[in-house]
């Protein structure tokens, strides 16, 4: 490998604190809230310091406990989705556990193909092949 194919510039951004308590599992650490009104703070100064990325985690439950250490989270796609209204160059991402929809991705990840996503319409629109693929798991095949 030459130095050619190492020129990629690193990128930084922020790890979104959707999650009550941000980071920090502590009793005495300052309180991050889970609120979008917190995480719209976090966007735009994210955003006025140059930054390359928002990354929002997806948690629906907490540590529980004394700290209460996420037991309050927002969701990864929605609150990205929000953060869109005051941002204009970050990328936004979201996060995604697969496990939890199983039911509906099932028939797509055994077909072997993936969605295209049709941005300016917002639909899904899937190929040919996944359509057969997902006729054929919901027939028991």
């Amino acid at each position: 490998m030459t130095s050619a194919h190492m020129e990629k510039e690193v990128e930084y951004g922020v790890f979104m604190p959707v999650g009550e308590g941000g980071w920090m599992r502590s009793t005495t650490a300052p309180p991050v809230p889970a609120t979008y009104a917190y995480n719209r703070q976090v966007a735009i100064l994210a955003e006025q310091l140059g930054l390359d990325f928002l990354l929002a985690m997806a948690k629906w439950r907490g540590f529980g406990g004394a700290s209460n250490h996420w037991d309050t989270t927002l969701e990864s796609m929605t609150v990205i989705t929000a953060l869109a209204e005051v941002t204009s160059r970050v990328r936004l991402i979201p996060t995604v556990h697969t496990l939890a929809f199983w039911v509906t991705t099932s028939p797509l990840a055994l077909s072997g193909c993936s969605l295209v996503w049709n941005v300016p319409t917002s639909t899904c629109t899937p190929p040919p092949s996944v359509i057969s693929g997902m006729a054929k798991y919901s027939a028991g095949n």
